[in-house]
């Protein structure tokens, strides 16, 4: 979606109306917390700020991404970095737990006073990559502009329930037994879930891109 004329109250209205005011103010918040917190640290590259909204918030904010998890469900955003899809996440369904991953110390700063200022509190922030964690009850592993490594799918193995899947931002892929789901505004980009019996093929999938 082209930034130009992208105006996100009214997006938000057209298509989260039925979460309420609160969401939308929350989303448009977070919005210029990202924006505010680039100029003095490289949370998103000074390219991506225009399109911040019109791209990356738009895409975080498709159904598919928001209503794959179960009410109850622990979910971790892995490699958080500005947040998301973790803070819109959390934001749109209080019902869910929302971990967000994050090694980069001045990220995960931004991170924790990013969920208090909105006031989430169903969203924490570890600090550490998510070979450093070793328990979890995770259901899905969201990740956008990651490789998968094999330290990396060890932990989540480690950490994740035995149903878990891991949800990652990318083109379609063909491989067997993973879902494509579809993204805001028909993108080529799509939301891949993986589930574990396939995450080793991830180690030969490279990576995605914001």
């Amino acid at each position: 979606m082209s930034a130009q004329g992208f105006h996100l109250g009214r997006w938000l209205e057209q298509e989260h109306g039925h979460r309420g005011s609160e969401f939308r103010r929350r989303m448009e918040a977070y919005n210029q917390l990202v924006l505010d917190a680039s100029l003095r640290m490289t949370l998103i590259s000074k390219g991506d700020r225009p399109k911040f909204a019109s791209r990356h918030l738009t895409e975080v904010l498709s159904a598919s991404v928001i209503d794959l998890p179960a009410d109850g469900a622990e979910v971790w955003d892995v490699g958080s970095g500005a947040g998301i899809p973790g803070i819109p996440l959390a934001a749109a369904r209080p019902e869910v737990r929302v971990v967000l991953v994050e090694p980069r110390h001045r990220r995960a700063a931004f991170l924790e006073r990013a969920i208090l200022a909105l006031g989430i509190r169903n969203a924490s922030v570890q600090a550490t990559s998510i070979e450093g964690l070793r328990e979890g009850r995770a259901r899905i592993l969201y990740s956008r502009a990651l490789a998968w490594t094999a330290p990396m799918l060890e932990a989540a193995e480690r950490c994740g329930n035995p149903d878990a899947v891991i949800a990652r931002f990318g083109e379609p892929t063909a491989e067997p037994q993973v879902q494509n789901l579809p993204l805001y505004g028909g993108a080529p980009r799509v939301l891949q879930v993986w589930p574990r019996t396939k995450w080793a093929s991830l180690l030969a999938n490279g990576t995605t891109n914001e």
